[in-house]
C-alpha cells in the first residue's frame, strides 16, 4: 500500500515554509511514520528533512513530539528519489534514480505494512500518473501561500483519479485534515 501525505495551501501551493506544524499536527504525522514500514522522499524534500530531523531527536530545546518525529524518521527505511545524490549518512537511507514501474515494485515487495510518501510533490505527481498510490492525505492549511511547488502542476492523468473521502479531521489551527482512499473497483 502507498499513501502519500502532503501539505498544501487553499492556492494549492506547497511550500515547506508555509505550514502550521502545531502539536496535533507533528503527533498526526507521527501517527502516519510509526505505522508505514518505509518512507519514500523527493530530492528536495529529503534535503530538507535531512538538514532538520537527524539533529532534532537529540535537540532537548525542541518539543516532545518533534524529537519523537527526528526518532521516527531516522529509524525508518528511507527511498531518496534522485538523480543528482546517492549516498547520506542518515541512518537507514537508500538512493532510486527514478520511479518507474519496476523500481516502485521492487519496493513495495519489501514493504510489509505500507509506503508513505512525505511531502514531495513531484514523487506525488509521478505515482498518480501511474496511479499507484491507494491513499491521499491532504493537510489543507488555512492560508492562501501564492509561492512555491503547485500539487500536480505537471501531471497529465490519463483520465481522472476517483477518490472516495476515508476521514475528515480539523485541528484547532484551522488545517483541514482530507483523507481519501482510491476505490478497490478501479
Amino acid at each position: 500500500m502507498i499513501i502519500s501525505v502532503i501539505n498544501v495551501s487553499l492556492d494549492g501551493f506547497c511550500n515547506h515554509m508555509d505550514v502550521i506544524a502545531d502539536n496535533r499536527h507533528h503527533e498526526f504525522n507521527n501517527q502516519l511514520i510509526e505505522q508505514a514500514d518505509i518512507i519514500l522522499l523527493g530530492r528536495v524534500t529529503f534535503q530538507l528533512f535531512e538538514n532538520f530531523w537527524p539533529k532534532a531527536l537529540n535537540d532537548d530545546s525542541l518539543p516532545q513530539h518533534m524529537r519523537q518525529t527526528g526518532t521516527l524518521l531516522t529509524n525508518k527505511q528511507k527511498w531518496v528519489v534522485s538523480s543528482f545524490l546517492s549516498n547520506s549518512d542518515w541512518k537507514n537511507t537508500r538512493f532510486i534514480k527514478n520511479l518507474d514501474p519496476e523500481t516502485i515494485s521492487g519496493i513495495q515487495q519489501t514493504s510489509k505494512t505500507s509506503i508513505l510518501i512525505l511531502g514531495s510533490p513531484a514523487v506525488i505527481t509521478t505515482l498518480s500518473q501511474s496511479a499507484v498510490i491507494d491513499e491521499y492525505i491532504f493537510l489543507i492549511q488555512p492560508l492562501i501561500s501564492g509561492k512555491g511547488k503547485r500539487l500536480f502542476e505537471q501531471a497529465l492523468l490519463s483520465a481522472p483519479l476517483q477518490l472516495k473521502i476515508d476521514q475528515q479531521i480539523r485541528l484547532d489551527s484551522g488545517v483541514n485534515i482530507l483523507h481519501y482512499k482510491r476505490p478497490l473497483s478501479m
